[in-house]
């Protein structure tokens, strides 16, 4: 959806220099979920040294197909479609308790029946002295990760969205297979985010032609920014060009003639090298951005309903090893 200028307002407080962005060398294993694709990347020491790609019917069954990540390394599992993303101002609570003014801010934006979402977002760290903060929030079905919760708990990973994983100020087209969006980055923080209804993706180029695909896509991305701009937010013209859509002979011609300059995406924060083809960088790009995405807390998705569910696992689990213990202790 269309969201108005982010940083047209502001409560109270004044901004301050944004924090410096860490160049820690990555070293995670990072997945971007795309419909029944699923793309992989392992970064060890901020070096790109591994992309596959996995398919099945559907998303849990191509992540099965993976298997998880190596002994010893995290994972990162990002989606990239299905979501609803807003721009809205949250309280300005410590970073510890920001995922739960986040998941409030997005019970009320996205009315849905009691614990059929799930939610993440990211809050700018500009502000001080502000009782309110503004926030990218976001939001998916929880139908639709639930499956992926289960393997990612097993594995340990962290799921999080493709959208909030974008480090490096601009704006983003990604063309996946299941689906295509715009993404626009300021400060660290994305602030604007549509997913294009292009049909179904890049997979749709087959049934369309390639020529009508990105006829339909580049009109629907100029309506985009056209009403992003007139809210008053600033477009740039360098747009980078990610997924698998992104080698679609055409594209480059199509955005030049709106008069946007097409352009291979920055490095992520933390990605040093890559030992892939520079042909692969863009379609693993929100892979690799995935498994440099920070560890903060908010921008993971959380999912109430499987917490419970695992908190009362563990309460049966306890209560099972505490009677044990007392029969044991009575035995002796």
């Amino acid at each position: 959806m269309p969201l108005a200028n982010p940083l047209s307002r502001r409560r109270g407080g004044k901004p301050r220099a944004p924090a410096a962005v860490p160049t820690t060398p990555a070293n995670a294993v990072g997945v971007e979920i795309d419909g029944g694709a699923v793309r992989v990347v392992e970064v060890r020491k901020g070096r790109v040294c591994a992309f596959e790609q996995f398919v099945g019917d559907s998303p849990a069954e191509a992540l099965a197909a993976w298997g998880g990540p190596p002994r010893g390394m995290v994972a990162a599992i990002a989606w990239s479609s299905g979501l609803q993303v807003a721009r809205t101002n949250i309280p300005n609570v410590p970073p510890g308790l920001r995922h739960l003014a986040i998941a409030d801010a997005a019970e009320a934006m996205f009315p849905a029946d009691s614990g059929a979402l799930v939610s993440a977002g990211a809050a700018s760290n500009a502000y001080v002295d502000s009782d309110e903060i503004p926030a990218t929030v976001v939001a998916l079905r929880r139908e639709a990760i639930a499956p992926v919760s289960r393997l990612a708990g097993r594995w340990r990973a962290r799921m999080v969205p493709s959208p909030l994983t974008l480090g490096s100020d601009g704006l983003y087209m990604s063309l996946g297979y299941a689906s295509a969006s715009v993404a626009l980055v300021a400060g660290g923080v994305t602030v604007a985010y549509r997913e294009l209804s292009v049909s179904a993706g890049v997979a749709a180029a087959s049934e369309l032609g390639a020529a009508n695909y990105l006829r339909v896509l580049v009109a629907e991305l100029a309506a985009t920014l056209a009403s992003w701009e007139s809210r008053g937010t600033r477009v740039p013209t360098d747009c980078f060009v990610v997924g698998p859509g992104s080698r679609l002979g055409g594209i480059a011609r199509e955005l030049g003639a709106m008069g946007l300059r097409p352009d291979a995406p920055p490095s992520p924060p933390g990605v040093e090298h890559y030992d892939l083809p520079a042909s692969e960088i863009s379609s693993a790009y929100l892979a690799i951005c995935a498994a440099c995405a920070p560890a903060d807390a908010s921008i993971s998705l959380v999912d109430p309903v499987a917490l419970g569910e695992a908190a009362a696992v563990g309460a049966r689990a306890r209560r099972r090893r505490r009677a044990v213990t007392a029969g044991l202790a009575a035995v002796v």
